[in-house]
């Protein structure tokens, strides 16, 4: 089933949806992706993972435009980097959830394609009896890291941001934005305290260009079969929360 894109809905379409309807939220941001991806990888991957998730659902999805920006303090020493403060993220969510409720949709589910914004959503979904979070950083990477290595990648441990697997979803979703990186190597071998030190100090701290992995051997065909992993990891999520058969 094709998800319904908010924005495009007349207010009568709205006030008239399916009463199994499910809001879709897909959180992304606008900050430094090394110097080959665009600011706005992370929300476009979003938009992209959200329809999909759509799609494969026999449950109609009403997907919200999410703030383009979103918890991104630790690429601030990067130029481009937009980044908003956990009050005002909550905000607007708080107020995307309560239009889908005037709307009748009783049942609403968040994503994120932007790592900083995993622990947030963890207290969000706490705080919100009618949303549905995902929440687990690990999980997510897990996924995207096996998918990436059935099609042959080798992925660093660090590859969570702007490497090969990003690199690759974005060949695969948005190829003429993508520039050069076969120079883009950036931080490949782990250290202890590598991602508390990027949190509390900055990437920059860890990986001067802003890379955590090697993009140099992504592929788009690599990409569609990670972006399709994704998708299935998270309309099973939804599915079990939700009970849907």
């Amino acid at each position: 089933m094709t998800g319904l894109d908010l924005v495009q809905l007349t207010s009568a379409h709205a006030a008239a949806l399916p009463d199994d309807a499910i809001g879709l939220i897909a959180l992304g941001a606008i900050e430094q992706h090394g110097p080959h991806l665009p600011l706005g990888t992370d929300m476009l991957l979003a938009q992209e993972l959200a329809r999909r998730v759509a799609e494969s659902s026999s449950r109609p999805f009403v997907i919200a435009p999410a703030p383009g920006a979103s918890l991104s303090q630790h690429h601030l020493s990067f130029a481009g980097t937009v980044t908003l403060d956990e009050e005002t993220l909550r905000g607007h969510l708080d107020a995307l959830v309560a239009a889908y409720t005037r709307m009748g949709l009783d049942q609403v589910a968040i994503f994120s394609a932007h790592g900083g914004n995993f622990s947030f959503l963890e207290s969000y979904g706490r705080a919100q009896p009618n949303v549905l979070a995902f929440s687990d950083r690990r999980r997510f990477f897990a996924v995207a890291t096996e998918a990436a290595r059935e099609v042959g990648l080798d992925v660093p441990a660090t590859d969570e941001h702007a490497g090969v697997i990003e690199t690759s979803q974005a060949l695969a979703v948005f190829p003429t934005l993508v520039g050069d990186h076969q120079d883009a190597q950036g931080l490949v071998e782990p250290f202890d305290g590598w991602e508390e030190k990027m949190f509390h100090d900055g990437l920059a701290a860890v990986s001067p260009n802003g890379v955590l992995g090697d993009p140099r051997a992504a592929t788009a065909v690599a990409g569609e079969h990670i972006n399709d992993a994704l998708a299935n990891m998270l309309i099973k999520w939804i599915e079990e929360r939700l009970a849907i058969r």
